[in-house]
């Protein structure tokens, strides 16, 4: 299994509960999957999100701040508010045949998986008008 954005903090031990979930669920082509931190899991995987998805009240304007992180096409909505224990790991990828690619996986907090941000071209208009709702509460930790 390879991974593709692997920057989110993700061991080893990660990788293979992840792994096997998949293997246990066996999905096929494109999937989300919200897998639970078990005990082999070293402590301290993040959740960067904020907002009301993951408990917070939203995030207003005046506690947050547009940036583009590492090599994405467009900029994120960024708040100084610290991250959060992950209790959850979101996997997105495709598995094709016994090929599965993850283009990513990150810590998250009980079912909550963000929508593409607004500036993601591959969004239908419906999507889009989704995730500008979503981001326009939420926002990612800087730290």
């Amino acid at each position: 299994m390879k991974i593709v954005h692997a920057d989110h903090g993700i061991t080893p031990h990660h990788m293979a509960s992840i792994q096997f979930a998949i293997e246990t669920e066996d999905p096929s082509g494109f999937f989300i999957m919200v897998i639970p931190i078990d005990g082999a899991c070293p402590p301290g995987l993040k959740c960067a999100l904020r907002g009301p998805s993951v408990g917070d009240d939203p995030i207003e304007d005046k506690d947050a701040y547009l940036a583009v992180r590492g090599d994405r096409k467009g900029p994120s909505r960024m708040t100084s508010l610290s991250s959060l224990e992950a209790t959850d790991m979101v996997a997105i990828g495709t598995k094709v045949g016994e090929e599965v690619t993850l283009f990513t996986a990150y810590g998250t907090i009980g079912e909550a998986v963000a929508p593409r941000e607004p500036w993601d071209s591959s969004m239908n208009e419906e999507e889009r008008m989704i995730s500008i709702a979503f981001w326009a509460i939420h926002a990612l930790s800087d730290n």
